[in-house]
């Protein structure tokens, strides 16, 4: 029997793309038998999975932007929130926050507390156990010590959230038995291989990655520059090849917008539910419909 699996990757606040793929699915009849998803993807797939109605994630999806402690806990970061006003003096302010964050790197297991991320994530999906959604999740992370991806599908649908969208350096790793769980989007941020180990035969992919940017030679002058470039164009091949695994890819166009740009909802929803109905045929086909 075959089995459909749409695989959500990370993108921080390019993850809103998937509030109009699933409205196109839902409306063109299209329900994916598994569900797996990795940082903010993975927190979407629980969220359409309980709520079962695309609105509904955009109405919680809503709720979890502008509730009060988001915004706060945000604000300590940096992100963009919709009336946000990036001018010189706030800007400014942001990065003092994080300069007065800085010792921690060092000292510490990451730069903020779990609990915000922890307290983020409850905000929009309520205490609710993977195996008991009603679409089948998997939740990808990446552990420390054994370097592998892990696939999380029992238990606590918001802690496995929560360490799926842990970036490690920005929080400590989660500690799962003898595993150090952390976001593994720097090295599958879309789970194609994940969906397919849990027997999925037709894999759909949504790709909300930012494209490598463009840099001048002489701007990678010391070997930090080096290094985190290197990061950025491993990172890269490791996705593409996830990608060429999938058999249909969807492909919003919200690569311009950063990861902690929250600012958008509508457009980044609306170009998802674009992408979507232009991948329609090729999901259809892929299904044999």
């Amino acid at each position: 029997m075959s089995k459909f699996a749409l695989a959500l990757g990370g993108g921080g606040a390019r993850g809103m793309a998937y509030i109009g793929i699933f409205r196109v699915f839902e409306e063109a009849g299209i329900r994916p038998d598994v569900l797996v998803g990795t940082s903010i993807g993975a927190l979407a797939a629980c969220m359409w999975s309980h709520y079962g109605d695309w609105r509904r994630v955009r109405e919680k999806s809503v709720e979890f932007l502008q509730n009060r402690r988001f915004r706060k806990y945000g604000a300590g970061l940096g992100l963009e929130m919709k009336d946000a006003r990036p001018g010189f003096l706030r800007k400014c302010g942001i990065w003092a926050r994080r300069l007065a964050h800085a010792p921690r790197f060092f000292l510490r297991g990451g730069l903020f507390s779990p609990e915000g991320l922890r307290a983020a994530v409850a905000e929009a999906l309520p205490d609710v156990r993977l195996e008991e959604l009603a679409v089948e999740v998997a939740v990808v992370t990446l552990d420390l010590v054994s370097g592998r991806e892990v696939v999380l599908q029992n238990g606590s649908a918001r802690d496995a959230c929560a360490a799926s969208a842990n970036l490690a350096g920005f929080f400590p790793p989660v500690r799962d038995g003898e595993r150090l769980l952390v976001d593994c989007s720097s090295v599958a941020s879309i789970p194609v291989a994940a969906a397919r180990s849990l027997g999925a035969d037709k894999v759909a992919a949504v790709d909300i990655r930012s494209p490598i940017p463009d840099v001048d030679r002489r701007s990678i002058k010391s070997a930090l520059n080096a290094v985190l470039r290197l990061g950025v164009i491993a990172s890269d091949r490791a996705n593409a090849s996830q990608l060429a695994a999938a058999d249909v890819v969807i492909r919003p166009d919200v690569g311009d917008v950063f990861w902690s740009d929250f600012r958008d909802m509508e457009r980044l929803e609306a170009e998802g539910e674009r992408a979507a109905r232009e991948a329609l045929p090729a999901i259809r086909q892929a299904l044999g419909e």
